[in-house]
């Protein structure tokens, strides 16, 4: 990297300053000073402006901008391509607390930049362990040669020294295949695919490699390019990566950095045991890691060379490998494994842990008749512009909701083997005509593919899919989530309608629901007031009923969200 790679942000831990008397500096809005005229005052205000809330101890302030992180040249090129003009609250925190070395847990609602936010430290540790590997290899050859000068080899013998350190060389490279210094682990096929799409962009202007493993490819070929290539970055599921680990076509002794994205649905889907496997993999962490006090040198760190950051460093990643853990929730069980893994972590939650966004405009109608459900899926079709995602509970349903659309429409419905022309459309087609993708987990893992992207791209306006894509998965612009059948639990719902309304944009979600989803009903109607959305009477009144009759309170006893 060319501009400033080591410890690559300007660093503000633990400032304060003193306003003198006289000095008029706290009048003005943080947003108008300057970063030297921030006080403790104003970083408090900013972390209350965009509802930031940090646990543990010591941590650095928040970045304000891209321009004040001083970040090297090729993540600022990666930024700008991705069109990521201003850093968002996670990103804000998790960026200069990563790049310090330090094991973060990150609670923040879907949409807010989180792969960023992880990205950003990683590739600041990779490019730190490459330098000191680089360092010891050149210590232990100039002591090599030394020694060997010292016991007056004949010429012979230096001849034979060159060739020793060829093949150390080429030892040092083969020793990198196979063992990346960073993974990046997440629940699902399609989640892993969506960070490796943003990897890409960085790793096309760091140089550094990467790849992505997950089922429904060769096991054979990944294990093969494994064996053929150094990578730095692995992207994967964790049932992939360990299959990957048990054949050693892959090894953790060397890797430096993990990330676990969505770990609540990891451990909800029963990977708890894949993760504490993963992790036993990696090297031995040392017991204590002691973090660097702040010191006014690293207050007003600005710029310095790559050797000066590296020194400052070296006292936070000898011997210690980083963890990034993100969440919707905290649970025990993730609670357990920061105790089990995690060495002095910080725990940044944006917003209010596990609530939806607010951002949303949320409908909750009652809908009892299965003619009802599809006459006002239709109206909402029709009224809504495109993208749009139906969440359904079953298979079945997803293809069945697919063929009434289209008899809804009287048009032929999208699907990926269809040759579709981005500006004549289907020939003979009406200009209100949907195309839809389905997606669920019967579906085939390259059409899987192929319909998220389609619907990514555009080239289909619905998608239709079961919770597989009610996590993580981001899709720009989408304008509604409507939820054909309730989900069973608050945390689907906040994770479906979630799909909606990302990265400060508004949006908006339906759900239809009836007196089969009862163990929702009250809850549902708590997050509702919670986040000052309209309960609906109708809503109000099956929630009387069926608490008259009695169903909600014995259904309620079962509820364990």
């Amino acid at each position: 990297m060319r501009r400033n790679a080591g410890l690559i942000l300007r660093s503000t831990k633990g400032y304060n300053k003193n306003i003198s008397e006289g000095d008029t500096s706290d009048v003005k809005k943080w947003t108008q000073k300057r970063l030297d005229e921030m006080t403790d005052k104003d970083w408090s205000v900013l972390r209350e402006d965009f509802r930031i809330s940090i646990k543990g101890l010591r941590y650095p302030h928040p970045i304000r901008n891209w321009e004040e992180a001083n970040l090297p040249t090729e993540i600022m090129d990666a930024l700008k391509e991705l069109k990521h003009v201003q850093p968002t609250p996670i990103q804000m925190v998790c960026i200069p607390i990563g790049a310090e070395g330090r094991d973060v847990i990150g609670i923040a609602e879907t949409g807010s930049g989180k792969t960023v936010a992880f990205l950003i430290p990683l590739i600041i540790r990779i490019h730190q362990a490459r330098m000191r590997m680089r360092q010891e290899r050149v210590k232990d050859k100039v002591e090599r040669h030394q020694k060997r000068k010292q016991t007056k080899q004949m010429d012979k013998d230096l001849i034979d020294e060159q060739e020793e350190e060829n093949e150390e060389d080429s030892e040092d490279e083969q020793e990198q295949v196979g063992a990346p210094l960073a993974v990046i682990l997440a629940p699902t096929k399609e989640l892993v695919q969506q960070i490796d799409s943003v990897l890409q962009v960085f790793a096309k202007y760091t140089k550094r490699r990467c790849m992505n493993l997950v089922g429904g490819h060769s096991l054979d070929e990944q294990a093969e390019r494994l064996g053929q290539e150094p990578v730095d970055i692995v992207a994967a599921t964790t049932g992939r990566l360990l299959q990957l680990i048990e054949r050693r076509n892959i090894v953790l002794s060397r890797c430096e950095f993990i990330v676990f994205d969505e770990a609540d649905r990891m451990i909800d889907d029963g990977f708890e045991g894949e993760i504490n496997q993963i992790l036993g993999f990696m090297k031995q962490r040392d017991e204590e890691v002691e973090m660097p006090p702040p010191t006014e040198q690293s207050n007003n760190l600005i710029r310095r060379n790559d050797k000066e950051q590296q020194n400052q460093q070296q006292q936070i990643v000898q011997g210690h490998w980083q963890m990034f853990m993100f969440t919707a929730t905290m649970p025990p069980s993730i609670q357990s494994l920061a105790r089990k893994y995690m060495r002095q972590e910080l725990v940044v939650t944006i917003g209010e842990e596990g609530l939806a966004v607010s951002k949303i405009e949320q409908h909750v109608e009652v809908m009892e008749k299965e003619g009802d459900r599809l006459t006002r899926l239709e109206t909402l079709l029709l009224s809504i512009p495109p993208p749009i995602i139906i969440f359904t509970n079953s298979k079945a349903k997803c293809d069945e909701l697919q063929r009434r659309i289209g008899e809804m429409t009287g048009n032929r419905i999208y699907s990926s083997d269809e040759n579709y022309d981005r500006q004549l459309g289907y020939l003979g087609m009406s200009i209100r005509s949907l195309r839809c993708s389905v997606l669920h987990s019967r579906v085939a893992a390259d059409q899987r593919e192929r319909a998220l992207m389609d619907f990514k791209n555009r080239i289909s306006d619905v998608l239709i899919t079961t919770d597989i894509t009610g996590r993580g998965i981001d899709i720009e612009g989408v304008t509604a989530v409507i939820n054909y059948n309730a989900p069973k639990t608050i945390k689907e719902y906040t994770h479906r309608i979630g799909r909606t309304g990302r990265a400060g944009r508004s949006g908006l979600a339906f759900t239809f629901i009836s007196e089969e989803d009862a163990e929702l009903i009250p809850k549902l109607i708590a997050t509702l007031k919670e986040l000052n959305q309209e309960v609906s009477q109708s809503l109000k009144d099956l929630e009387n009923t069926l608490t008259r009759q009695g169903v909600i309170l014995s259904r309620n006893a079962k509820i364990t969200d």
